[in-house]
């Protein structure tokens, strides 16, 4: 990994001291989502990069990013796929009725973003320059699928996954290759955090079975209604994942060493109680 990178890096964690000169990343940044959350949380990101003199190149379907005019580049997405404010309501309820439409959705959803974005004008720019030396690193969402990886794969750079959400269960291992232990670790769409009974231990287990099942059997099936050229190419695995949690709000747990919680960096300040008559 190189010295830029590695500057980025020691940044995000909280290291403000910083005793040797280099050089600033230059990073590219691909907003996957329409969800106003998801993007507060990967803007807070891009912002403290910004902030830091980093070079970057950002795709997203937002615009409201402060300090993107000097070495940053806003590219409008908002054409390729729609935001939450043009999403139907009963969609996203039908969506979240059960494990199997979400996981079938998600899954669903994802791929046509990385359909949208592999189509995207300035993203192929960027693709069919291969060994491509403007960028060192890609920031991007997984969400429920690793086809936003391919253009890592392509560029033949490391990938920074960003997670706006506690840790993705279902989804783990394809990210990490291991699978967290259902006794112990909960599953994103449980009822209970912490599982105290025998009887929760089990539920847990068979939900977190039946999602990892559903979420292979689902894209399977897409692959092969579907198939895409990003299908056929082997996925490149992120050097680090940056994940929307932290010690004091969820569970103990034990996680991968290129796991770094961040929870709370996309909160605004706190600002002074208003004084009242």
């Amino acid at each position: 990994m190189s010295c830029p990178i590695i500057i980025a890096i020691l940044v995000l964690c909280g290291c403000s001291t910083i005793i040797f000169p280099a050089d600033s990343a230059r990073i590219l940044a691909v907003e996957l989502t329409g969800g106003r959350s998801h993007w507060n949380f990967m803007k807070s990101v891009l912002q403290s990069l910004i902030q830091k003199g980093h070079n970057l190149t950002i795709f997203s379907p937002f615009s409201d990013i402060e300090g993107c005019d000097v070495n940053c580049s806003l590219i409008d997405t908002s054409k390729d796929y729609p935001t939450t404010g043009s999403i139907n309501i009963a969609v996203v309820l039908k969506t979240l009725s059960s494990t199997v439409s979400l996981i079938s959705q998600s899954v669903n959803i994802t791929r046509n973003r990385c359909n949208d974005m592999y189509n995207n004008t300035d993203i192929n720019k960027i693709l069919t320059v291969r060994n491509n030396s403007d960028y060192e690193v890609l920031l991007i969402e997984p969400m429920a699928t690793e086809c936003a990886s391919h253009i890592a794969r392509i560029l033949q750079i490391p990938v920074v996954y960003l997670i706006p959400s506690p840790m993705l269960t279902f989804v783990e291992p394809i990210l990490f290759g291991h699978t967290p232990n259902p006794a112990v670790v909960s599953h994103i769409l449980s009822q209970h955090a912490v599982l105290r009974k025998f009887v929760q231990r089990c539920i847990n287990s068979v939900l977190l079975a039946y999602s990892l099942i559903s979420r292979e059997y689902y894209e399977w099936i897409i692959k092969k209604a579907h198939p895409q050229s990003y299908d056929s190419i082997e996925v490149i695995k992120p050097s680090l994942v940056f994940v929307n949690s932290h010690y004091i709000t969820e569970p103990s747990r034990p996680v991968p060493p290129n796991l770094i919680p961040i929870g709370g960096i996309h909160l605004s300040q706190p600002k002074t109680i208003p004084q009242v008559s």
